[in-house]
């Protein structure tokens, strides 16, 4: 309990991850139709799980945007990548990307 208490509060969601995986091996294989709602869903995971401007959000965007765009969804793959650019450049600029506290 307590080593998946710690995954939690670290923003790793095991199904989250299993998501991740999934959408990954998908996109490896060619079938980026059934890997975009993967990646969508991991990423509102992260999103409510960790703050929308943390790190990972921002990886999850990256992986996201490769595989609109390999659907030549370019417009929305443009802008994953922008909102990804954006949460980098704040992450670099020493912003903390922590995980959600419930004292918000």
């Amino acid at each position: 309990m307590r080593a998946e208490h710690a995954r939690q509060l670290a923003g790793e969601s095991p199904f989250d991850n299993l998501l991740h995986s999934f959408a990954v091996l998908y996109g490896e294989e060619g079938w980026d139709a059934e890997a975009v709602p993967r990646y969508e869903r991991a990423l509102a995971i992260d999103e409510r799980v960790l703050d929308p401007g943390h790190s990972r959000v921002a990886g999850d965007l990256r992986d996201l945007a490769v595989a609109l765009r390999d659907l030549r969804r370019n417009a929305e793959a443009d802008a994953c990548e922008q909102r990804a650019a954006t949460i980098r450049s704040q992450t670099s600029q020493g912003e903390p990307a922590t995980a959600k506290s419930d004292n918000k």
